[in-house]
């Protein structure tokens, strides 16, 4: 019995922590930043993928189709690596069409999108890697 009842208590003991924890929320109750950054337009904008793959994202450039694989930090990534190699046809992002390649990575190419905003809300300069879909 003893047992019984130590175990419905730490049992309520664990729901009000939840409780708690739900009722008092976080310092990060803001939107996500792909939502504040959000027009009402729904397609893939720059803003709307800064940090994440969407899938089936694609781009078309020298005739071959390539998918959207990652996003790099542009100030991660040393720039001289990259040389542009021409303009994709067919992208799925708004931004600049303009295809770079990197030294030492033969299978894909990239495209480099400039951040926006300033202060918190900024989003970063990023390099989009993309490859032959799987």
């Amino acid at each position: 019995m003893r047992t019984r009842l130590l175990g419905l208590g730490l049992l309520a003991i664990v729901i009000g922590v939840a409780v708690f924890a739900l009722a008092c929320g976080s310092d990060d109750d803001a939107a996500p930043a792909g939502d504040q950054q959000s027009s009402g337009d729904e397609s893939n904008s720059v803003g709307d993928l800064a940090g994440a793959i969407v899938p089936d994202t694609f781009l078309t450039y020298d005739g071959q189709q390539y998918e959207l694989k990652e996003i790099l930090q542009a100030d991660m990534v040393d720039q001289s690596e990259f040389t542009e190699a021409g303009e994709a046809s067919e992208i799925d992002v708004d931004g600049d069409p303009t295809v770079y390649t990197r030294e030492g990575d033969d299978g894909s190419v990239y495209t480099f999108f400039e951040g926006a905003g300033s202060g918190e809300a900024a989003t970063p300069d990023n390099w989009y890697r993309w490859a032959s879909p799987d």
